[in-house]
């Protein structure tokens, strides 16, 4: 996904109305009607697909993103949901102003184009990727996902609350398997959950665990 350029986010910030999200709201559900495009102004959000009966969790975004474009721009329902893990504030775009700024800010056109060829293939390959993941594989790469995504804290933790509770929800995975998995992880070294914060102790060992080759 490309992030807005300046010139895009002052245009957008003459259009909006600024919404607040708590954790675990939606920005918008998979299937719905778009009413338009969302921009978050700060906060974490994740990009969920259903298949097969099963939540996949596909992207995490934060500031800067703007999301919807496909489904407005391509006259589809929204084709993935979009769920606030962290307080968050997104300026909210309806259509017919989307369309205004489509029709008379060259950089908004240009960015819309990249955003909707890049936009759709990257999910459909990752959600072909992921249901086809081992529950190790997925939870590695949601964690390297996460540090590449927001970064970490002075002391190395990622800056949002991974407690066993979150990463089962966004895991979509049972508690027992979870529980595998984590201790496998820690019991490696790979990685440090405690007190609701995460440190990724041993990036390369999880980058080829995600990648499906044999870690030692």
């Amino acid at each position: 996904m490309v992030h807005c350029s300046t010139q895009t986010l002052e245009q957008l910030n003459t259009l909006r109305l600024t919404h607040s999200f708590q954790v675990g709201d939606y920005l918008f559900h998979e299937g719905t009607e778009a009413e338009g495009l969302f921009c978050i102004k700060n906060g974490k959000v994740l990009i969920e697909k259903t298949r097969n009966q099963k939540v996949h969790p596909l992207r995490f975004l934060k500031q800067g993103y703007l999301l919807g474009m496909p489904a407005v721009f391509g006259h589809h329902k929204h084709f993935h949901a979009a769920k606030a893990i962290s307080q968050v504030d997104a300026c909210f775009v309806s259509k017919s102003n989307a369309y205004k700024l489509l029709e008379t800010d060259p950089s908004f056109n240009k960015y819309v184009l990249l955003t909707l060829m890049q936009e759709m293939e990257e999910l459909e390959s990752r959600i072909t990727r992921i249901s086809e993941q081992t529950a190790e594989q997925r939870v590695a790469e949601l964690l390297l996902d996460m540090q590449d995504t927001y970064g970490v804290e002075e002391n190395g933790t990622l800056p949002l609350s991974v407690s066993f509770k979150f990463l089962a929800t966004i895991t979509n995975l049972s508690d027992r398997t979870l529980h595998k998995v984590i201790d496998l992880f820690t019991g490696n070294d790979w990685l440090k959950l405690e007190y609701g914060k995460a440190s990724l102790l041993n990036q390369l060992a999880l980058k080829q665990l995600a990648r499906g080759r044999l870690v030692g």
